[in-house]
């Protein structure tokens, strides 16, 4: 009888091991491959560096673009731009501009990239540091056998004054306020004779027809190329933001991004519509606080995604009926 019992428990324990890595194999086989490549092993203290990260995701998985950590490990971050795709269409790649602030031997900052499915599910996983020695320009100097010291300070410049200029400039100063004394009490008496009447109050549009028109605006400006990453995304997330919070009576755009999608799991939205709208708030919060510089193409398809929100999610119209 203990034979039997303790054959069963092997049994559970050689199961229970099978499973845990069987799930292990799945979760890694699930996570987007990365590489990392610095363009050099060494640089000075303070000189730019570009870190290439190429990502591969699995079939059906999303990614968000590379994410600073907290602490850095004395490097400064200056951009996060994505460079042109593959031919196949899924793997992307990033350029990090990084420049160090410390001396010695020091690892790249641990990037963390997002990916999630159509769901929204999904997981994190970090770019591999890489290694790279910081010399000073001291240290440089001195390995090629240059002299290193501090040069005298040059004595003052002494710079001549000429009384003709300065009486002009002051001539010139003071006529310039008289002059616009003169405009701000005309304008001043002018605007005390106009009887004040209180202004008209606005009506609002529909949330709905008010976002599609301040959207079709930054289309028709061609915003995507004349504007910066950070301005353009701004404009596209309070534009969703007001939208949504409009629609749903919240004020979506004093709300950050976690806890907006906190909300939103209270309205009656469809898994692929949250996930839509998870990707686009982590994207826009990439290029606002991690300097991440998107394509143009990937500019324009947060538009069009934007757009698709707020028509699917519009109310439905009312149409009088005659008699």
């Amino acid at each position: 009888m203990r034979h039997k019992q303790k054959q069963l428990l092997l049994f559970f324990f050689v199961l229970g091991l099978w499973c845990m890595v069987a799930g292990a194999a799945l979760a890694e086989a699930a996570a987007p491959k990365i590489t990392a490549r610095l363009d050099s092993e060494t640089t000075l203290v303070g000189e730019p560096r570009t870190l290439s990260v190429t990502v591969t995701p699995p079939p059906g998985m999303r990614i968000t673009p590379p994410v600073a950590p907290e602490k850095t490990g004395g490097f400064e971050i200056l951009e996060i731009r994505e460079t042109p795709r593959n031919t196949d269409g899924e793997t992307r790649q990033f350029e990090i501009r990084i420049a160090p602030f410390e001396i010695g031997e020091l690892d790249t900052p641990a990037f963390e990239i997002s990916y999630f499915d159509a769901e929204g599910h999904g997981d994190a996983v970090r770019v591999p540091p890489l290694n790279i020695r910081v010399t000073s320009y001291v240290e440089t100097l001195e390995q090629k056998g240059e002299e290193v010291g501090l040069r005298d300070v040059k004595p003052p410049l002494l710079i001549p004054i000429s009384w003709a200029s300065v009486w002009k400039t002051v001539a010139v100063v003071t006529l310039a306020t008289l002059a616009l004394a003169a405009v701000v009490w005309w304008a001043w008496r002018r605007l005390r004779r106009r009887a004040a009447a209180p202004p008209a109050a606005a009506q609002l549009p529909p949330p709905d027809e008010e976002a599609l028109a301040a959207l079709a605006r930054i289309e028709l400006d061609d915003l995507a190329r004349r504007e910066t990453a950070k301005t353009y995304y701004t404009l596209l997330s309070n534009v969703l933001r007001r939208y949504i919070g409009r629609r749903y009576a919240f004020d979506a755009l004093e709300m950050t991004s976690s806890e907006l999608l906190d909300r939103m799991s209270q309205v009656a939205w469809s898994e692929g519509l949250r996930g839509r709208l998870a990707e686009d708030l982590a994207e826009a919060d990439s290029v606002k606080f991690a300097r991440y510089s998107p394509a143009i193409s990937r500019r324009l398809g947060a538009l069009e995604r934007a757009r698709g929100i707020v028509l699917e999610t519009r109310p439905p119209r009312v149409i009088p009926t005659e008699g």
